[in-house]
């Protein structure tokens, strides 16, 4: 061109003649100007050239579609975001990758793109994966026109926000989670300002315990420094939370709306110029800790001022508590009975039950028993022992009551021996020589045993009695005893059967020893010498003896015998062992003779 540019030019011609070897002679043709429409040309093209470019290399993810909804193309970054590839896309309904809840928006939202009543939308969407999950998007769409001017299809730029979608759910679920501690909690929660006590924040609870009703109010005139009982003791919180960046657990006194007072506890950390803050309201803890120091100090008072001793230990036997009592009377101190357990205290012979008691105790709760303690200086003191099974503190325990019973087994003794015994001999009375007796028959013929009786008389006791008196008449049933504790065996079953008359039961004794011992004892009382008033009484005495025949059923059987023959020795002249006849008529050992005031047999 004249100004130095170039013109795109369209050129046509025709050939008017040619030359002989072919070539064009003439030649008439025309041109047009089509610079115009050549750029256009080539600004579409490098548009074009662009927009592929941007397509194919852009991070985010861009689709084309038409106007029924399928996606026409697809770029890299949105198969990859899916996890597709291209191909499988294209062509594909948008609904296919739309989640169920957020498909009618999305069509709903493409309708008004394509009938210009949209311009523009922006929308987040959860679009699905290949591998069934779900990808939170941010999907900016835009219609396109086509040559004509009409909209033929929408263009939609996704940008995967997943990451931060959770990152705000999580955030928002915090908050929720947070709302809802704080609007819920049993205890107070609050912020102030440390100047002057203005609430900035404060949740239903801590408007609860200061006894407000409106919350509104509550923000609006409520200051935590007027409402101390002790104006003190905020001073000392805020002191100790500007120097350490925070305070614990620090009980206060506070009023409440209506002029009644609580008692809190306090919790808080220094926030800029506020302090973030729990109170707890602890006026029943409180009440109740009072009220166990009271309980403890009559239980150790009760504890201390009992007469018995007082045990407090677990079921494992370990002592958790002693009381003075129980330390005075055992010769211990307390933390030496502290490190003992019930056997080490008990007698040995008590101290292998004790595993036994406690399962008793946990199975009926309380159980009462006779024990002995050996206490430092090694005496045994009985005891009686009531133990019952508590719970303290959640836990089982075992509280017993040992009562010293010295003096009631003393006197159980003296009745026993009273019951038992012939009060002036001290050897078995007939009633329980009768028990005693029984029983050793019993034994001898269950299994096959001998056994001898002896039936003894005094020889002219009466004489005795008439002639120095009864308490003469007493030395001489004394001496008459102790020549036959002598003359007899300690497993031998010696009693009075009343007056002069004694007899005695000879275990595991046949003819032979039964024999040897009944002139062993007749020669000791014919030996014996009784001093009284400057005087020597003697005595003699007249036996019976029998043995248990294979008749013998009871010990009254051989009694009659043993009797019998008593009588028999005392007509023969006295001092001397008779030996009754056998059951079956007969002697109870033909071939024995014995000089004359020795054994005879009844009869002879």
């Amino acid at each position: 061109a004249k100004d130095g540019g170039w013109r795109w030019m369209l050129a046509r011609g025709r050939v008017l003649a040619r030359r002989e070897d072919g070539s064009p002679a003439r030649v008439v043709g025309t041109h047009m100007d089509i610079t115009a429409a050549v750029s256009q040309r080539l600004a579409l093209g490098r548009s074009e050239e662009l927009f592929r470019g941007i397509f194919s290399t852009a991070s985010v993810g861009i689709v084309l579609l038409d106007r029924f909804g399928l996606l026409v193309r697809v770029n890299d970054a949105c198969a990859r975001m899916l996890g597709y590839d291209t191909d499988e896309m294209r062509g594909q309904h948008f609904s296919r990758f739309m989640h169920d809840d957020e498909t009618p928006l999305a069509a709903t939202t493409l309708t008004g793109l394509l009938d210009r009543t949209l311009a523009a939308s922006r929308l987040q969407h959860r679009l699905r994966s290949k591998d069934g999950g779900y990808l939170w998007t941010d999907i900016s769409a835009s219609p396109l026109e086509g040559p004509n001017g009409e909209v033929e299809a929408a263009l939609a730029i996704i940008v995967d926000i997943n990451e931060q979608r959770v990152a705000q759910q999580a955030q928002e679920d915090s908050e929720r989670r947070y709302r809802a501690l704080f609007e819920n909690a049993q205890v107070g929660i609050f912020r102030t300002r440390i100047s002057d006590g203005r609430f900035l924040e404060a949740n239903s609870r801590i408007i609860e315990m200061y006894g407000w009703q409106d919350r509104a109010e509550f923000m609006e005139k409520m200051r935590s420094t007027e409402w101390y009982v002790d104006p003190g003791a905020r001073g000392r919180m805020v002191t100790t939370l500007l120097r350490q960046g925070e305070f614990r657990n620090i009980e206060a006194e506070m009023r409440r709306r209506d002029g009644s007072t609580v008692w809190f506890e306090y919790s808080g950390k220094l926030d800029g110029d506020t302090v973030i803050g729990v109170a707890q309201d602890v006026t029943q803890r409180r009440a109740a800790e009072a009220a166990r120091q009271r309980s403890e100090a009559h239980y150790r008072l009760l504890f201390e001022a009992a007469a018995d001793a007082i045990f407090l230990h677990d079921p494992e036997g370990n002592f958790l508590d002693v009381n003075e009592v129980a330390c005075r009377r055992l010769g211990y101190t307390r933390s030496e009975l502290l490190g003992m357990t019930p056997q080490d205290l008990d007698a040995e012979e008590f101290a292998q039950l004790v595993e036994g008691r406690i399962r008793q105790l946990r199975e009926e709760g309380s159980l009462t028993f006779e024990s002995a303690h050996r206490t430092r200086n090694g005496t045994v003191l009985p005891v009686e022992i009531h133990a019952k099974l508590l719970d303290f503190d959640g836990k089982p325990v075992v509280l017993s009551i040992a009562r010293d019973i010295t003096d009631r087994k003393r006197l159980e003794q003296a009745l026993m021996r009273e019951a038992t015994t012939d009060p002036l001999t001290g050897i078995r009375n007939r009633r329980q020589f009768f028990v005693d007796a029984e029983r050793e028959m019993g034994r001898a013929v269950r299994y096959g045993r001998p056994l001898a009786v002896l039936m003894l008389d005094l020889d002219r006791f009466k004489r005795v009695n008439d002639r120095f008196g009864h308490h003469a008449g007493d030395a001489v049933l004394l001496g008459c005893v102790q020549a036959c504790q002598q003359a007899l065996r300690d497993t031998d079953i010696l009693g009075r059967l009343g007056g002069e008359e004694f007899a005695a039961v000879l275990l595991e004794t046949d003819l032979n020893d039964a024999l040897i011992a009944a002139e062993r004892l007749r020669k000791a009382v014919e030996e014996m010498d009784v001093p009284f008033s400057g005087q020597r009484l003697r005595c003699t005495v007249s036996i019976g003896l029998a043995l248990r025949g294979p008749e013998d059923s009871t010990l009254d059987d051989i009694l009659r015998r043993a009797d019998s023959a008593l009588y028999a020795a005392k007509e023969a002249g006295r001092n001397r062992v008779m030996l009754a006849r056998a059951v079956n008529g007969g002697a109870e050992d033909q071939n024995r003779r014995w000089s004359s005031g020795g054994v005879q047999h009844s009869g002879d």
